[in-house]
């Protein structure tokens, strides 16, 4: 196949070609170019597309008549990296969980309300696993063992390792949530005040790669 693509790239050669087919290529451009997938590839991701209305539990009559009247769109989709934590969906959870009468505005897009946080990762998680559960048919595990079956074509393959790469986007994302919800329940019981968590505490942890937190949890 690196023969047959190679007559678009004719000003690369060898394996300086090579390398410009996958650099900064996620799996999907791979797949549909070339055929093939990476294992462990930073620059893959997966474009997650929410029904907002199916989180939508406490949502009330004035806000409601607020998006039929101005035809907002019902659907929004996010994109999730692969080493890099999502803040634009973690900002779509919280603002599902907002409630007038007990936050303010600026507590959805900053991290100013314990409790605000704490709900928004709490819905992400369930977010996260009902994407992994209505968009795979195979589990990881099972598609982990397909990886292993050495009857598989060279197209199954490379197809059980896409799906197994985009779960591992996901779990990692869950990981890190997880690890977040555990730092906020950490700071509500340490009873911090907004400024000290407001400022320092919280953009720090909100800038961690998931890498940096899957070695963490390995070691644990």
């Amino acid at each position: 196949f690196f023969f047959s693509s190679r007559r678009r790239h004719t000003r690369c050669s060898g394996v300086s070609w090579a390398r410009r087919c996958v650099q900064e290529t996620a799996n999907r451009g791979l797949m549909l170019n070339y055929g093939i997938a990476l294992e462990y590839n930073i620059y893959d991701h997966v474009w997650l597309r929410l029904r907002t209305t199916e989180y939508l539990t406490n949502i009330s009559k004035p806000l409601w008549h607020f998006l039929k009247e101005n035809q907002i769109s019902r659907y929004k989709t996010f994109k999730v990296k692969y080493v890099n934590f999502s803040h634009d969906i973690l900002t779509f959870a919280k603002s599902l969980c907002w409630e007038p009468d007990r936050y303010q505005i600026c507590d959805i897009f900053w991290p100013k309300n314990l409790e605000l946080e704490a709900k928004g990762l709490e819905l992400l998680t369930k977010i996260y696993n009902d994407y992994l559960k209505k968009e795979f048919r195979w589990s990881p595990e099972e598609n982990e063992r397909l990886l292993k079956d050495s009857s598989l074509s060279y197209r199954e393959y490379f197809c059980a390792l896409y799906r197994l790469e985009k779960q591992k986007i996901i779990m990692s994302q869950i990981k890190l949530v997880e690890t977040l919800r555990q730092a906020i329940v950490k700071m509500k019981d340490d009873s911090l005040s907004p400024v000290s968590y407001t400022h320092l505490t919280l953009p720090t942890i909100y800038s961690v790669q998931i890498s940096v937190v899957a070695v963490s949890l390995k070691k644990k």
